[in-house]
């Protein structure tokens, strides 16, 4: 695309006046804007977005490698940071709008719950996602609703627990709710697209043929696993023998309730699925902050839960991420060549 100054400046304006025509964020627009004033190579443009995800997700990943229980090149070190990163690693920056939006909310929210002084402005930056990814609107909601509800552990654990069959199924229960009374016309258009009988179907599954029981028996058994780890983790703050740390009681509360949160946004198609993403990331967070170094083969198992979609992403097969994204010569090309290939040629 080619974005003049006049048509970047004409719709960051229709979007803050909440025009008809205004576009659902303004991200990508102002990055596709920027990246073509010096040039037209497209390397550049995802070379951009990569810089703040990777900034995002690095200082996330600071919060475990600094804790003294990470031991820098052991096996189950190597596994937790896996963990923690896979549901948006750095090849999702093909989607750079939803995972640049995605690892700021997970930095500030996991600074904001580390901090010891409860510094509300560290959850400032989570104000501006939504100009990157308009889906990232609830989670302001879900952090605003947060601040504001009593944290008692004890009606958080139930709310989560009796949700949790919510993973597995789907229904239609969202599909006759009319949204256009509460939300501006571009954020209509976008949940209308997604609340469509069509898209409930490809929710449940209809259409698909072969074998995709395969890789969907491998979701299942991760949700499954989600799930144990919940559970094990409420049992563990309910023992009052175990030693529990400041960080991990600040997190608890949080995790139950976006658990719960999560598990009725499954119910919606695409933003379930987003959504389930953030859950999978703190449940990983707090496992390591109050459980870890115990129970590695509840690590394990929820790695072999991920092997299936480990190899479909990684592997040159199936049109993975990597497969779309890198050509297999990265691995064996001189670096002057991969150079020369990316910038001019």
């Amino acid at each position: 695309m080619k974005i003049t100054t006049d048509e970047m400046l004409r719709q960051v304006c229709a979007y803050f006046t909440f025009s008809r025509e205004a576009p659902k964020e303004i991200y990508e627009i102002i990055v596709t804007w920027f990246v073509k004033q010096f040039t037209n190579n497209y390397h550049f443009y995802f070379l951009v977005c990569s810089i703040p995800v990777a900034y995002f997700q690095l200082k996330s990943l600071k919060l475990i490698t600094d804790d003294s229980k990470f031991k820098a090149g052991t096996l189950m070190g190597i596994i937790v940071l896996f963990l923690f990163i896979f549901p948006r690693d750095i090849f999702t920056v093909q989607n750079p709008r939803f995972t640049t939006g995605f690892w700021l909310c997970i930095v500030c929210t996991l600074h904001y719950l580390c901090s010891n002084r409860n510094n509300i402005f560290l959850l400032f930056p989570i104000l501006f996602a939504p100009l990157i990814h308009s889906a990232l609107w609830l989670y302001v909601i879900i952090i605003v609703i947060y601040l504001f509800i009593p944290k008692k552990s004890i009606i958080l654990q139930w709310c989560a627990v009796c949700t949790l069959p919510l993973m597995f199924f789907t229904t239609d229960i969202f599909r006759q709710v009319d949204l256009s009374q509460f939300l501006p016309p571009s954020l209509y258009r976008w949940s209308t697209y997604h609340n469509t009988d069509e898209a409930y179907s490809n929710l449940a599954g209809s259409g698909r043929s072969g074998f995709w029981w395969v890789g969907t028996s491998f979701v299942f058994a991760g949700k499954i696993m989600y799930g144990v780890m919940l559970i094990y983790i409420i049992k563990r703050f309910k023992n009052k023998d175990s030693e529990i740390n400041d960080t991990s009681k600040r997190l608890y509360p949080f995790l139950l309730f976006f658990f719960f949160i999560s598990n009725l946004l499954h119910l919606i198609p695409v933003l379930g699925e987003r959504y389930f993403y953030f859950t999978q990331i703190f449940t990983i967070f707090l496992w390591f902050k109050a459980v870890y170094p115990n129970c590695p083969k509840i690590l394990l198992c929820l790695l072999g839960a991920y092997s299936w979609a480990i190899f479909t992403r990684y592997g040159y097969i199936l049109g993975g991420a990597l497969s779309v994204n890198t050509h297999p010569d990265l691995f064996y090309a001189p670096l002057p060549y991969l150079i020369g290939k990316g910038i001019l040629w």
